[in-house]
C-alpha cells in the first residue's frame, strides 16, 4: 500500500508497518467539539480535542485594538480562511461587498491578502493576517462571515460569535 510507500522513503527507523500498527492503537484523538458534533457511538481510547486550539486571548496590535475599541455600534470580522484568499474573489463580488460594507455602521475587519485595495470605505480595515481567536473574543465583534472551516467555527462557537457561512469546499456541510 502507499502508506507502507511512504513510511520507507520517509523515515530511517525501522517501524512496523502501518497495517501491524493501526491493529494496536491506544489512543485516537478527534478534532471534534461538543457543541457542534452530533451524538455518536465512541469507545475506550477516543479523546475528543476539538477547541485544544483556542486560548486565552492576548492583545490585539494596536491598530486593531483601536478600530474594534471604537466601534461604537460593532464590527463584524470576515476571514474566508488560509485556504482561499479574498484577493481572488470575482471583481463583481468584491464591488458588491465593498458596497454593502459602506452602507453599514459596524467596522469590519477583513482578512484581505492586498492590503494596498483600492476605494475601501472608512469603516473597513484590510490586513494579510489577523489573530483570529483574539478578535473574536474581543466585545464588539457582533459576527463572524466565515468560510464555515472547522478550526474556525470551533472558534466562533467558543466565543458565542454569530456567524455567516459562506461555504466554499467539501467539508462545510459537517460543520
Amino acid at each position: 500500500p502507499v502508506s507502507e510507500i511512504i513510511e520507507v522513503t520517509s523515515f530511517t527507523v525501522n517501524l512496523p508497518k502501518v497495517t501491524v500498527m493501526e491493529k494496536n492503537i491506544s489512543v485516537m484523538l478527534l478534532n471534534s467539539f461538543a457543541p457542534l458534533t452530533s451524538a455518536r457511538p465512541t469507545i475506550d481510547g477516543m479523546v475528543p480535542v476539538g477547541g485544544m486550539h483556542i486560548y486565552p486571548p492576548i492583545a490585539l496590535p494596536t491598530d486593531m485594538q483601536k478600530f474594534l475599541d471604537e466601534a461604537e455600534h460593532g464590527a463584524i470580522y470576515f476571514s474566508l480562511g488560509s485556504n482561499v484568499e479574498s484577493k481572488d474573489m470575482p471583481p463583481a463580488y468584491l464591488k458588491i461587498f465593498l458596497d454593502v460594507f459602506r452602507t453599514m455602521k459596524q467596522r469590519v475587519l477583513w482578512k484581505f491578502e492586498n492590503e494596498s485595495i483600492t476605494n475601501l470605505p472608512p469603516n473597513v480595515m484590510v490586513k494579510k493576517w489577523m489573530p483570529q481567536s483574539d478578535i473574536l473574543a474581543h466585545p464588539n465583534v457582533r459576527a463572524f462571515i466565515t468560510h464555515g472551516g472547522l478550526l474556525g467555527t470551533q472558534e466562533g462557537v467558543y466565543h458565542a460569535v454569530p456567524m455567516l457561512g459562506m461555504p466554499i469546499y467539501c467539508d462545510q456541510h459537517l460543520n
